[in-house]
């Protein structure tokens, strides 16, 4: 547990040489560690919650540096075993922060939930192009109306996913956002920005 939470916290080192790739290696030994204890498997010995989360950071680090750096081929896993993280799973947390006061504390982990939220449509997103594009690129001829007409349905229904979670992720932080302070936390504003 403890090498893949340092692994992802690696995925946010930047060297200053033109490395390649250090992100994603670091996603990757993340996911090996993560698969090694078989994170996505309830235990005994560590609360369900707590590999649930785990999980689920490695879900959102991965998809979301696959996104950002346009390599949906990388994404390591299609589907999360796991179900969407709540509240109730960050336990005591929530109640008795150690770092903040409690209203900001539950906004920052209603935007943790909303931003695996975002990534299952980045996800879709990205394997949906990943998956079309290749099939293009490689056709070598023109493409008819019928196979146009579920792409464009498919792409329809993708926006209107998007709008349905803007609007929801903005009745839980739309005041936390407008009212953001100098030195409190940015995350919900950040998640905002990616969605756009």
């Amino acid at each position: 547990m403890i090498l893949t939470k340092v692994a992802l916290l690696l995925t946010f080192w930047s060297p200053f040489d033109s490395e390649y790739q250090v992100n994603s290696y670091w996603v990757d030994r993340a996911f090996l560690h993560a698969r090694a204890m078989k994170l996505w498997e309830p235990q005994e010995e560590v609360t369900p919650s707590r590999r649930q989360i785990v999980w689920w950071c490695c879900l959102v680090r991965d998809r979301m540096i696959s996104f950002a750096l346009r390599r949906a081929y990388r994404i390591q896993e299609a589907k999360s075993t796991w179900p969407l993280v709540s509240i109730s799973d960050f336990g005591l947390e929530v109640m008795f922060p150690r770092f903040t006061d409690v209203k900001t504390k539950r906004i920052v982990l209603e935007a943790f939930i909303c931003l695996c939220d975002l990534t299952d449509i980045v996800r879709d997103v990205a394997v949906f192009h990943e998956n079309n594009s290749f099939d293009r690129e490689w056709s070598g001829g023109l493409i008819d109306k019928a196979s146009i007409i579920p792409e464009i349905t498919q792409i329809s229904q993708f926006d209107n996913r998007l709008k349905n979670w803007k609007e929801g992720y903005l009745k839980i932080t739309g005041d936390y956002i407008k009212a953001l302070a100098p030195r409190s936390c940015r995350m919900p504003n950040y998640i905002l920005i990616v969605s756009e």
